[in-house]
């Protein structure tokens, strides 16, 4: 079944680097199977324009995500899987899962399935439902975090999964586009000094304790949780957002340093420019393009550092690889 679908998956992920460094590999199929592999089989670009998905036909971000474990679990993977959590902020600030798992392929990174599993909106306490129904399989979780994840009031979320699918529907996955004004950006920060940052202030205490008990529960379940921070204008904020930055600079350090995990940043490494972005925090296409090699490199290494390489192939009794078959998340690329 599953050590089937690895078999040929761990392949075209071998074989995916060259076709990246000729374009191929950045190009994606929205919905189908996030992995290095997939994203060399010929598929439409990133979308970085206001072309769409039918509406009809595209699963929004949220449902996307619970069809995915849904069908994770119906059948879980011989790969190792790694999962990017957060609101929408996390959503926008790559071009595609395929061209991410691609990026981590070209890095020299293990074959494994990338998902960004996130949606408008989200909060911790929501991540910790998901966590509780992902499958029991090696895994890597992206935790996203930034000033908007200690703003949500506290909640008592649910999490009801679809029927698993025979293959993931198309999602569109951006909603972002062009550049805002820098005047519309100075507005949006001087509104969320104003209404945004005393909620900040009032659910800080609360949104940090959901952190820790999502970092606690991933690795209850034997997943290898991250603490990511999510982009940030820096180029329009400059120093107005020091505070609530630095309070939760030090609390990630904390639970990191308590709990042996890592805490990456690369907001600054990035070197984003305004124009990368289409507000304060939703990257558009220029900035995903810059955003996606860190991101990749560091899954590279961490899939290497945790030791999460795919189950060697089966012979069969003439020696020869088991040979490919489609699973439920769409065929494997030859």
């Amino acid at each position: 079944m599953s050590r089937i679908r690895t078999t040929s998956l761990a392949l075209a992920a071998t074989l995916c680097a060259l076709p990246l460094l000729l374009g191929a590999c950045s190009s994606s199929s929205p919905g189908t199977l996030g992995t290095s592999a997939e994203a060399a089989a010929a598929a439409p670009a990133p979308r970085d324009s206001h072309e769409a998905i039918g509406a009809a036909e595209a699963q929004d971000d949220w449902g996307h995500t619970l069809q995915v474990i849904a069908n994770l679990r119906a059948d879980p993977p011989d790969l190792p899987v790694v999962y990017l959590l957060g609101g929408s902020v996390a959503r926008e600030c790559i071009p595609s899962e395929q061209s991410w798992g691609a990026a981590v392929a070209e890095g020299g990174g293990p074959a494994a399935l990338t998902y960004d599993l996130a949606s408008s909106n989200r909060t911790t306490a929501t991540d910790l439902k998901l966590v509780a129904v992902m499958p029991k399989v090696p895994s890597i979780v992206f935790i996203g975090v930034n000033v908007g994840r200690f703003t949500p009031a506290p909640s008592t979320p649910t999490v009801k999964l679809p029927a698993p699918s025979g293959s993931l529907p198309p999602w569109d996955q951006h909603r972002y586009f062009d550049a805002r004004s820098v005047a519309a950006k100075e507005s949006l920060l001087r509104g969320w000094l104003k209404t945004r940052y005393p909620l900040f202030k009032k659910h800080y205490a609360y949104n940090r304790d959901m952190l820790e008990k999502l970092v606690r529960a991933c690795k209850a379940r034997g997943f290898h949780p991250v603490l990511l921070e999510l982009p940030r204008n820096t180029a329009v904020i400059k120093s107005r957002l020091d505070a609530p930055v630095a309070r939760y600079h030090r609390s990630c350090k904390a639970i990191a340093a308590e709990y042996g995990i890592p805490w990456v940043k690369f907001v600054g490494a990035a070197r984003l420019k305004n124009g990368d972005f289409h507000d304060l925090w939703h990257l558009i296409g220029p900035g995903r393009r810059k955003w996606q090699p860190l991101l990749a490199a560091r899954t590279a290494a961490l899939l290497k550092k945790y030791g999460m390489t795919a189950p060697a192939p089966s012979p069969t009794p003439s020696g020869s690889s088991v040979p490919s078959e489609p699973g439920p998340y769409g065929s494997p690329s030859p």
